[in-house]
């Protein structure tokens, strides 16, 4: 940018004013302005950085409302085939211990359980009392125990089919009844295709198919239209009463989108 002189005024030169108004010369401001190389190159990254991030979102959103529903039930088929197993310990083993010895066991053959007194017991923000008795649900392997907690301590009621198929997939409940004498197991069979299936896997699980010291005395439908298998087994601390019972999981619960063949199974043993 240059400077010029500007010619003096007569008019006010005769109030003898002895330095000259020098004044910017803006004609350089009058030039079109173009943007260097480098920005327009900038201006063009950016460009195609929103064109593609606008065309992932728009893609989400109409695969969502065109595959919700079918996404929804591919997660819940591979959260119900991941590789986790049903690991049920024998009943026969655990009838004899105490509740310190049960725990115990349990937690030296590496099953990461919830305690469910204390979960409720937390829920109420209530003092935790230590009534006789274990009541504990032994969780997947895979799943994070501080979401498991939450998860529980919601309840099967309030979990949709997504949080079902991955929390309580081989999953199961252990319930020792001191006052009644009943050492329990009840788990979600989402292998078995029928009741009569249930049963069979139930009583696999504690080594009873096939086995000489199982006796099946009775089997049908009660009361409350659970289809059952009843018997007695022999051991070699004693002779014990069992009874197994399977009702269809939507008929105990209200969760939509598993699969209809879904089971709710219990497995009970007691003494003679």
């Amino acid at each position: 940018m240059t400077f010029t002189k500007r010619p003096q005024d007569t008019a006010k030169s005769q109030h003898n004013f002895h330095n000259p108004v020098i004044y910017l010369d803006g004609s350089s401001m009058l030039r079109p302005q173009r943007p260097t190389k480098s920005v327009i190159g900038f201006a063009a990254v950016v460009v195609v950085v929103a064109l593609i991030l606008s065309s992932s979102m728009a893609y989400k959103a109409i695969d969502k409302i065109l595959h919700g529903e079918e996404n929804r039930i591919s997660q819940i088929e591979q959260l119900l085939h991941r590789d986790v197993t049903l690991h049920l310990p024998h009943l026969t083993d655990l009838i004899h211990m105490d509740d310190t010895s049960l725990l115990q066991f349990l937690n030296d053959n590496g099953y990461r359980f919830i305690d469910l007194d204390t979960l409720a017991a937390e829920a109420q923000n209530i003092e935790y009392v230590d009534n006789p008795g274990v009541d504990v649900v032994c969780t997947p392997s895979d799943v994070d125990p501080d979401k498991t907690k939450a998860v529980y301590a919601k309840g099967i009621n309030g979990a949709d089919a997504l949080t079902v198929a991955q929390y309580y997939n081989t999953s199961w409940h252990l319930i020792n009844d001191i006052d009644n004498a009943v050492l329990s197991v009840k788990y979600t069979d989402f292998v078995s295709t029928t009741p009569e299936e249930a049963l069979d896997t139930a009583m696999e699980t504690q080594g009873w198919l096939e086995n000489e010291h199982v006796i099946v005395e009775d089997e049908g439908v009660d009361e409350a239209d659970n289809m059952y298998r009843s018997g007695t087994v022999h051991t070699d601390t004693g002779d014990f009463s069992w009874r197994i019972s399977t009702c269809l999981f939507s008929a105990a619960y209200d969760v939509s989108d598993l699969p209809e063949t879904t089971h709710y199974v219990g497995i009970r043993i007691y003494p003679l």
